[in-house]
């Protein structure tokens, strides 16, 4: 199929649960009024000190009451939820009761524990300097240098046996798979900031294919910790608040600017309820939007004096388009063939804007490629400028704001702290009715991979 009709399926994949914590607030009615408001949530972070940082500011979630999201027999495991499980637990939470699956103690369940599936995208995890600083002093040698064998027969051993289930990238999913016991497949995907879509499209294959009836999908990643904000300066994705003096929060991150400067470190988790529409209809549950198509794409990296350049670097540590705009117009391409449509059945389009000069030119070239002169008359739609930089949640976190736009029928605010190009629609602009029938959500990521999705009504 061509022009603007979107593919509707013999058994389309509706989104019929979400759930969403972010700088905003927990759940997706604060989500969305923090969308629609267009609030900016970046300030000086509460949960760390980081005026040692070169970039001081950061967009933090709320605390969070785990005894509020967990059963009270495995309440004793939050003492093993790093922040980022906790924030994927919560979202799964949500979403889960939001979709009537009836996954909590004493509810009559929607679907038999084999056939709910379970893929959560999760980055690095970054362990707390506090309990690592204890058993790296315990491994100093007599001349107060790191000693191996110091570390092995004493500073391992300050460390909580239970330490490495804390740090695990896969345990986002194993918590939300035991909690609501979904005993069907179950993946994790490591891949920066599309793991979210990546992972939302593998359930959609999942269920597509038969293996399983539902899944909660989504990713969850807290870069509001002293380590990982250090590999996001290390990585050249980081404003550099200090040297810039007073910052203006509401107009530091610039996607698409000629003068962006980076972001700032931003934490997050969106999960969603996939199931066949037919089955959410059976059950009396509305559906929130309809996954129609999905496509991903690795970039190739250039070669540097005869080595490879890791894809997804900003300008200032080595980054220049890095292949991420030929590997973004192919994942676009393939999510809106996957869909049986083409660009011209696209009213919005829900993107990365890292608000990171290398990687914003890289997008637009990839936007251009694929929409050609539409480019610059649909509208763009990014998070950044609110929520900051939160990486493997970010694909996610712009696909629930995706579909909560074709649910309410109107786009989110769109922040701008500066110049916005002629040849895309990303000028500020207010929260506005708009009419929506199928929208895309892309995004590309440190390490090259990119990936894309396209939602109906």
């Amino acid at each position: 199929m061509s022009g603007n009709t979107l593919r509707l399926m013999a058994e389309p994949i509706a989104i019929t649960g979400l759930g969403v914590v972010s700088a905003f607030g927990v759940g997706i009615e604060a989500f969305w009024d923090g969308l629609t408001t267009g609030r900016c949530m970046i300030r000086e972070p509460e949960t760390l000190d980081a005026s040692s940082f070169a970039c001081q500011l950061a967009a933090e979630a709320p605390p969070l009451a785990m005894k509020d999201h967990l059963p009270k027999h495995y309440r004793k495991f939050a003492r093993v939820m790093a922040r980022d499980i906790e924030l994927a637990v919560v979202a799964a939470y949500e979403a889960a009761a939001s979709a009537r699956l009836g996954t909590g103690e004493d509810e009559t369940r929607a679907y038999e524990p084999h056939r709910l599936g379970t893929h959560i995208g999760a980055a690095l995890l970054a362990p707390e300097i506090p309990e690592l600083a204890r058993a790296m002093h315990a491994a100093k040698g007599d001349d107060s240098t790191w000693d191996m064998h110091a570390w092995g027969e004493t500073g391992m051993g300050q460390l909580t046996p239970l330490w490495m289930l804390k740090y695990l990238p896969n345990m986002l999913a194993c918590h939300v798979s035991i909690l609501h016991e979904a005993k069907g497949p179950s993946n994790t995907i490591t891949a920066g900031e599309a793991s979210g879509l990546l992972s939302i499209g593998e359930a959609m294959r999942v269920i597509e294919r038969g293996d399983a009836d539902a899944s909660l999908a989504g990713s969850g990643d807290s870069r509001v910790n002293h380590l990982a904000i250090e590999r996001l300066c290390l990585v050249g994705r980081l404003a550099e608040t200090r040297a810039l003096g007073q910052v203006d929060p509401a107009t530091l991150v610039r996607p698409f600017s000629p003068d962006a400067i980076g972001s700032v470190p931003g934490e997050g988790a969106a999960v969603c309820v996939l199931e066949r529409a037919n089955a959410a209809e059976s059950r009396g549950v509305e559906q929130i939007a309809t996954l129609l198509g999905f496509g991903a794409s690795q970039a190739v990296p250039p070669l540097s004096d005869g080595a490879p350049v890791m894809a997804g670097l900003g300008a200032s540590a080595g980054g220049t388009a890095d292949g991420l705009d030929d590997a973004l117009t192919q994942a676009m391409r393939s999510a809106l063939r996957d869909a049986g449509t083409d660009p011209s059945a696209i009213d919005a389009i829900f993107c990365h804007g890292a608000g990171e000069r290398a990687l914003d030119e890289a997008e637009q070239r990839a936007l251009h490629a694929v929409f050609g002169d539409r480019a610059s008359e649909i509208e763009l739609c990014f998070l950044s400028p609110m929520l900051g930089e939160t990486m493997a949640a970010g694909g996610s976190l712009l696909l629930a704001a995706a579909a909560l736009a074709l649910r309410h029928r109107s786009l989110p605010a769109r922040p701008r702290g500066g110049a916005a190009p002629d040849d895309l629609r990303a000028s500020a602009a207010e929260s506005r009715v708009a009419t929506l029938e199928g929208v895309l959500v892309c995004t590309h990521a440190l390490g090259g991979q990119c990936a894309a999705v396209v939602l109906g009504r």
